[in-house]
C-alpha cells in the first residue's frame, strides 16, 4: 500500500509500542484480557477524552505561536518554546 504521508508507518510503530507497553504492564495482550465489553468501552472513552484534550491544547498552542509570529516584531523564540515545550 502506498503511504506518502507515512501515516501507516506511524500507526504501525505506535501500535507495536502500545502492545509491548500493555504486555509489560499487564502481563498479557489486550485480546487475552478478562475485561468485559462494558469495561473495554469505558476504557476507550477515557482514552478518547484524553485524546480530545491533547488535540485542543495543541491547537491552542499552535494558535498562540502563530499570533506571536504575526506581531509587528515576531517573537520567534516564544513561538518555538510554545511548540517545542
Amino acid at each position: 500500500m502506498r503511504d506518502p504521508n507515512r501515516v501507516l508507518h506511524d500507526f504501525e510503530t505506535t501500535l507495536k509500542q502500545q502492545n509491548e507497553k500493555g504486555i509489560a504492564e499487564y502481563g498479557q495482550s489486550l485480546s487475552r484480557s478478562k475485561l468485559s465489553a462494558v469495561e473495554l468501552l469505558d476504557y476507550e472513552l477515557d482514552e478518547l477524552v484524553d485524546s480530545i484534550q491533547y488535540n485542543r491544547v495543541a491547537k491552542q498552542r499552535t494558535l498562540q505561536a502563530v499570533a506571536l509570529l504575526k506581531q509587528d516584531t515576531p517573537d520567534v523564540e516564544g513561538a518555538i518554546k510554545l511548540l517545542e515545550g
